[in-house]
């Protein structure tokens, strides 16, 4: 996952606090590498 500052500086607490994050972003595809980039990160949820 690549997070550009502009979206981790926000959200840098929950992607740190949390066991598991809901990454919303744009899957790239170049020269033999995937990434992910993140626009927005969001605490994921589970039911127990």
């Amino acid at each position: 996952m690549v997070c550009n500052r502009h979206v981790w500086e926000p959200q840098r607490r929950t992607a740190l606090d949390r066991a598991g994050l809901l990454v919303h972003g744009t899957v790239e595809r170049r020269h033999g590498a995937t990434n992910l980039v993140a626009i927005r990160l969001a605490p994921l949820r589970v039911a127990v």
